[in-house]
């Protein structure tokens, strides 16, 4: 079952899987980047729920990826971050992590369809609003 968001879009979307190790050491990478308030910071699905994949698949899109077939699976900022992490991609990692905790970042999630939507649609609601209400007096 995907984990559930906190009311802020996570900073941090990873995807992993029961007995990955290499899902373990990502893990354990992420609580030492993330170390105040992990849990509302970074939201992880289990690869093999049929909703998570539905999710990976859809922000895979988002980024114009293909949708990766190893785990751990990391999405923070712009990037996207598969597999075991090699030096250099552990450091940019962390670089953008930490760029994000003190500068703010969009979330991985905002880049899907239905969360642009749903923050558009007090805006909209609000136009249809004034839209019905002038079509209504004008009719009177």
């Amino acid at each position: 079952m995907p984990a559930a968001c906190a009311d802020v879009d996570p900073l941090v979307v990873l995807f992993h899987e029961d007995g990955c190790l290499s899902c373990e050491d990502m893990l354990a990478l992420l609580e030492g980047l993330v170390i105040d308030d992990f849990d509302a910071r970074v939201a992880q699905y289990e690869i093999v729920d049929p909703e998570s994949a539905r999710l990976l698949s859809d922000l895979s899109k988002a980024y114009a990826i293909d949708v990766p077939q190893t785990v751990p699976i990391v999405f923070v900022n712009d990037q996207v971050f598969v597999g075991t992490l090699s030096f250099s991609e552990e450091r940019l990692l962390s670089d953008t992590i930490s760029d994000c905790l003190r500068e703010g970042c969009e979330s991985p999630m905002a880049r899907l369809p239905q969360v642009q939507l749903r923050r558009d649609l007090p805006r909209v609601a609000l136009f249809l609003a004034a839209f019905l209400a002038l079509a209504w007096l004008q009719l009177r």
